[in-house]
């Protein structure tokens, strides 16, 4: 299987959860958002760097937790987990 943000992208929405894609080149990423949750996702080749966002008003607002993973599903698995958390 293919590993890209636009596949991870089409799965979390026809899960109904929000996600697009930002910036452009090796700079790209996707933003997926739900319940006050939020995730940042980007992939350089197959390793996938996550962070995991609380919604809040403070602008040096920092992730609540990182990882990196190795599988696209693991990450889909962790993304969902978190935003339904």
């Amino acid at each position: 299987m293919m590993c890209t943000l636009s596949s991870l992208q089409s799965r979390l929405q026809s899960n109904g959860l929000f996600a697009e894609l930002r910036g452009d080149g090796a700079s790209s990423f996707l933003f997926a958002d739900y319940n006050g949750r939020s995730v940042e996702v980007s992939i350089d080749r197959d390793t996938w760097w996550i962070e995991f966002w609380e919604r809040s008003s403070d602008p040096d607002e920092q992730p609540v937790k990182e990882t990196t993973l190795y599988d696209e599903l693991n990450v889909e698995n962790e993304v969902v987990k978190w935003l339904s958390g």
